[in-house]
């Protein structure tokens, strides 16, 4: 019998306690469906947004830090 762990480390800026039930819920559903071999790669669900699209939103809209800082300040105001 194969037995395997799967540990992830998430620094607590990039994740809160919110963000790790979707990921807990996801990372299990996709794991127990492999598992049993009912999913693929194709089965992951699309989303509307990626993280390119973000790239490609802060690197046309926040050219330094300046711009950065200013529009967290507009943001959190």
């Amino acid at each position: 019998t194969m037995h395997h762990r799967l540990s992830i480390v998430i620094h607590h800026i990039a994740a809160d306690g919110w963000a790790m039930i979707p990921l807990h819920r996801d990372i299990t559903r996709t794991y127990a469906e492999r598992g049993r071999g009912d999913a693929t790669e194709t089965d992951r669900p699309d989303t509307a947004i990626d993280y390119r699209d973000y790239l490609r939103w802060q690197a046309e809209n926040l050219s330094d830090h300046g711009e950065l800082a200013e529009w967290w300040r507009r943001e959190l105001d």
